[in-house]
């Protein structure tokens, strides 16, 4: 099996099956914005990718448990981001409403990052924020 290459920021979906993962798609602007403007080895010099796995599940789907967490690949020396978006928001909201969640929910989860050791979670943080509005995400 050949190896993938990850960029430094990606983003995936995990999502209840009546939810349109189309929808969805709308997420791949922050995943080229966060890759043509930032560099994840100025927030930390030993990660290789922040994957964020973004979670959407009805509230009364008794077989998928979600929660927020961090998980820290040592091998590959990537960092899994789950993050969690409102159901019924996501239910009722267009493609920009799901641009302006996705973002929301991104700027939010970067706190997760100071359980990483090393990371400059402060720095990120601020730098994802100017990012996203000064490109009107928000």
């Amino acid at each position: 099996m050949e190896d993938i290459e990850l960029r430094d920021f990606e983003i995936t979906y995990a999502i209840e099956n009546d939810l349109h993962v189309e929808q969805f798609t709308i997420g791949n602007k922050l995943t080229e914005l966060l890759n043509k403007k930032l560099n994840l080895q100025d927030y930390c010099k030993t990660i290789t990718s922040l994957f964020v796995i973004f979670q959407c599940f009805a509230p009364d789907n008794k077989y998928v448990q979600v929660k927020e967490l961090l998980k820290f690949k040592r091998k590959t020396k990537v960092i899994e981001l789950y993050l969690l978006l409102d159901y019924e928001q996501v239910k009722k909201a267009d493609k920009k409403a799901i641009l302006q969640l996705l973002a929301e929910a991104y700027k939010l989860g970067i706190s997760l990052l100071s359980k990483h050791k090393g990371f400059n979670t402060e720095k990120f943080q601020k730098e994802v924020a100017i990012l996203f509005n000064a490109n009107s995400i928000l």
